[in-house]
């Protein structure tokens, strides 16, 4: 059925008609669209849309996947919109992690559904779910709800959120969810509970993540501690014999890096490592996961949130599960088991789906995710220009400085801290600097603090979601900050920074990641299954990272900013090859000079 309505809540701008117009041929087409377009073209309501105008009308279902919790947001208020303005019967559930969902957690749980599972039958939210499902179904359904109204909903009426939402996304039209939610063959199964694939129309935001994040999901990784954690446990139950194996176990870790020095690392055959496994445990693998599950469960039920015993049988049960399109490794006493083919997970998906838009600002090459997520061949490669006006940005790479490791001195740190405090010193508004790692970031900071005529506010490892914000809150209404992150961190995507917040973004050398045994491995996958190693293993990641950094300046068509690659590698063809359009023509500027010229014309 073609297209007989138009459930788009704007009117289309430049470029963003294009990518209106392709995304209903490709649904329309039951094709796969994967687009990079450029951030703030709009892409949230014009994928949108028109998978809700074909949905409605054709028995399918659609499910908007993200990554970031800022476009979960996003893709809410766009819905919230669209069914107001066009009067639409749109029923929309907005689905996130289980554990964000319980009203009884009040820290994050290492293991939430093992900790849920123990409980469930004495959880009042759980037991009394089925009777106020109705009543709370109908205020979930009124209008598209963030996940936190939809909680606070399920407590008023003391009803489970993640047992109201999972019952009633056979009923929604559009489901806003995870990766996790379609990507995880377990929890897809919970979600879907007998819905097929084919039925569903599949957006993925952000899809520059989604190559890494099925990664994740296959992949794992146990330490020292974890034994350590599991043999204390045993303890704790006096199971001597199981005690004795676990240490056992972790005097085998030991052995596995006797002849290693620090941050050393070395591959562990998979075959050999059962074996030696069944060897102290005197059974077959299987039989001692099993066992270690249902130990696990007894430390749960002494009241415990976490147990090691369970981390480690989730473990074995993936290094003993998973197949040839692994590196396992060892370094400092973790054991590591880490996937290196995204489409393992991917794949299956999207030749199922009726339809399915990817889409990001990053996707360069587009070809390279079609490759690696295992995209059919009814896929549709596009790429979309900026609609903002090309004299609102200016870009230029920095000479006489690079972050590569031979060339990093005294003299160089130097060098950067003068060249970012010329640049932030005449920028008139917020700057933001992102480094390759914290350490070099912190090593210039020594420099910074003091010279520059702005309150510097640091990224920090590891940083809370509320951390996070309240960070980014300090920037809001202040208009002489100067934000210093980390390609890759917290701060250099999926955050929004609209109103033009940043006049200057410095993006420090090439975020490139030492060539240990997983990128190793890795560049030879790819090399042997599409021939591309180092582009789709080594460059391409790192210059997508700066491209992510570069973004966070201009998110709109009135917005102005300087960006300066202050790497002299920028320009080099196996660098700069990797850069999108936009970027093209670049050229090697002592940017002070110029960047007040800029400024000087743009704000007077």
């Amino acid at each position: 059925m073609k297209f007989k309505f138009n459930y788009f809540p704007f009117t289309p701008r430049r470029e963003q008609d294009r990518f209106l117009s392709d995304a209903r041929t490709a649904i329309n087409n039951g094709e796969i669209l994967i687009a990079q377009a450029p951030t703030g073209l709009g892409k949230t309501s014009a994928s949108l849309a028109p998978a809700v105008e074909y949905a409605l009308h054709n028995r399918k279902k659609v499910f908007f996947a993200t990554s970031k919790n800022s476009q979960h947001k996003m893709a809410i208020k766009t819905l919230r919109l669209i069914k107001e303005k066009f009067n639409l019967d749109l029923k929309v559930i907005s689905l996130v992690g289980k554990q964000h969902l319980c009203p009884l957690i009040t820290k994050k749980v290492r293991n939430f559904n093992a900790f849920c599972d123990v409980r469930r039958d004495s959880c009042k939210y759980h037991n009394n779910h089925k009777n106020q499902t109705n009543r709370a179904i109908k205020e979930i359904f009124d209008t598209p709800l963030q996940a936190e109204d939809v909680k606070q909903i399920c407590m008023e009426y003391g009803a489970c959120a993640h047992e109201v939402l999972t019952s009633i996304v056979k009923y929604a039209d559009v489901v806003v969810c995870d990766y996790n939610h379609i990507f995880q063959p377990s929890i897809r199964e919970l979600v879907l509970k007998g819905m097929e694939l084919k039925d569903i129309i599949l957006i993925v935001d952000e899809a520059h993540n989604l190559p890494q994040r099925a990664r994740d999901l296959l992949s794992d990784r146990i330490n020292a501690n974890v034994i350590k954690g599991a043999i204390e446990e045993a303890k704790v139950l006096e199971y001597d014999r199981l005690e004795g194996t676990l240490t056992n176990i972790l005097l085998f870790l030991r052995e596995l890096v006797t002849d290693l020095d620090e941050d050393d690392e070395k591959y562990v055959d998979k075959e050999a490592f059962i074996q030696e496994i069944e060897r102290i445990t005197t059974q077959k693998l299987d039989d001692f996961i099993e066992m270690l599950h249902d130990v696990g469960i007894d430390v749960l039920n002494l009241g415990r949130e976490f147990s090691y015993i369970e981390r480690m049988a989730e473990f074995l049960n993936r290094w003993e599960s998973s197949n040839g399109q692994f590196c396992r490794y060892i370094r400092d006493l973790e054991l590591c088991c880490i996937s290196l083919d995204p489409g393992i997970l991917t794949q299956d998906v999207f030749s199922k789906v009726y339809s399915g838009i990817l889409m990001s600002a990053t996707l360069t090459p587009v070809h390279m995710y079609t490759e690696l997520l295992g995209l059919p061949e009814r896929t549709i490669e596009k790429e979309y220009r900026s609609p903002f006006p090309r004299e609102n940005q200016f870009i230029v790479v920095t000479p006489d400085v690079t972050t590569r490791y031979v060339k990093r001195s005294d003299e160089m740190y130097q060098k950067y801290t003068d060249k970012i405090v010329g640049v932030v010193n005449v920028t008139r508004g917020n700057s933001a600097v992102f480094f390759p790692s914290y350490e070099f970031m912190n090593r210039v900071f020594e420099g910074l603090n003091g010279q520059v005529k702005k309150r510097i506010l640091m990224e920090q490892p590891s940083m809370t979601k509320e951390e996070k914000e309240d960070l980014l809150n300090e920037i809001n209404g202040d208009n002489s900050v100067l934000l210093l992150g980390v390609m890759g961190g917290s701060l250099s995507e999926g955050i929004d920074l609209s109103g033009n917040l940043l006049h200057s973004v410095i993006i420090v050398g090439i975020p490139l990641i030492p060539p240990n045994l997983e990128v190793k491995s890795l560049v030879d996958y790819y090399e042997n299954k599409f021939n591309r190693g180092w582009d789709y293993g080594y460059y391409y990641p790192a210059m997508n990272k700066i491209l992510q950094s570069a973004g966070r300046c201009i998110r709109s068509e009135s917005d102005k900013a300087a960006i300066i690659l202050m790497d002299e590698r920028i320009t080099w063809d196996k660098y700069r090859r990797c850069l999108p359009v936009g970027f093209y023509g670049l050229r090697l500027v002592d940017p002070s000079g110029s960047i007040d010229k800029f400024f000087e014309h743009h704000f007077g």
